[in-house]
Order: structure tokens, then sequence, then C-alpha cells
């Protein structure tokens, strides 16, 4: 049971092998350390760091050491008081995808790419606000994401590609009758 307990203390970021073996904790602090994922060289970890109220993302060595910020490293999150979260390395390694949200947004999230030394946030996701879900192409030059939008009178949710400038922004799912 985790009653009484801080659920921002529970995570941390560890590796292990394959085989159980060589189980080792990178990070080691009361914030809550999540989505953490390799870079393909296998010489980097990128994850989520947060607390109650705000995430960002962070990358470190495959050791722990040098943990850096990387919404730091474009001035803070790219939405003023928002979050950035759950990043997800390129499969050539060049960039992170990851969803910024709106202090106090619920559902909303918008999803932006960035180099992997932080710099250059873009906007990938248009106009569209209620987005989550995304992943990269092996080519590491699309990302595919899922997004509330409104249909007749309900809220469903689509599948879209987008290139990682942002450009050819594309709905993938056909459009269903909802009756």
């Amino acid at each position: 049971s985790y009653e009484g307990s801080n659920i921002s203390t529970m995570n941390e970021i560890c590796i292990i092998k394959p085989d159980g073996t060589g189980y080792q904790r990178l990070t080691d602090n009361d914030l809550c350390d999540t989505h953490g994922n390799i870079t393909p060289d296998g010489n980097k970890i990128v994850f989520q760091r947060g607390t109650e109220s705000i995430a960002e993302v962070m990358i470190m060595n495959k050791d722990g050491s040098n943990q850096i910020s990387l919404t730091q490293a474009h001035d803070g999150p790219v939405i003023e008081g928002g979050c950035e979260q759950k990043p997800l390395v390129s499969p050539d390694g060049t960039k992170i995808a990851f969803r910024a949200c709106p202090p106090d947004s619920g559902d909303e999230g918008q999803i932006w790419v960035m180099n992997i030394d932080g710099t250059n946030p873009v906007k990938v996701t248009g106009e569209l606000t209620e987005n989550s879900k995304h992943s990269w192409s092996p080519d590491s030059q699309w990302i595919l994401f899922s997004s509330r939008v409104q249909y007749d009178v309900n809220d469903v949710s689509r599948i879209y590609k987008v290139r990682r400038d942002g450009s050819d922004l594309t709905m993938l799912s056909a459009d269903v009758d909802t009756d």
C-alpha cells in the first residue's frame, strides 16, 4: 500500500541486465524520475524528472553521472509555467520528442521535438491541443501520435503523423460513424 507515501519519492532510474544481474540505481533523490530511454549509442539516458506540479526532460551519462536539464538548456519549459514530459529519443539519436503541457491543463498537451542537447525546440502538432502517445518512425523522420478531436458532438481520438520539423501534419485514422 502507498497510503501515507509521497508518490514523487518512489521513482528512480535504474538499469539491470536482461539476465537479472547488474542492478544499478542511477538516480537517488526525492523527485520522481521516470520514462527513461537509452540513446542508440548506449552512452546516455534521457528521462523525465518531476515533482507534484512540474516535469522536465533530463539527460545523463549511462552511469548516472552528469545529470543535465534539457528543459533548462532551452531556457525553461516551452510553455511558460508548464511541464515537459515523456521524452523519447529518435532512433538515429539526434532528436527527442516530448509532450509539453500548460499549467493545470488536464489532458491538454502538445508534442514538441528538440535536438538531443535540448536546443531548438519545435512544436510539431500545429493547432491540435490534446495530444499524447507519441512515437518515432524507424527512420527518425516522422512522429506518430494520438489526438482527441471534436467529431460531431463527441470527442474522439485520431492518429496523426507529422515530420520532425512540424511539416506534413496528416490524420491517418479514418473518420468513423459514432452511432
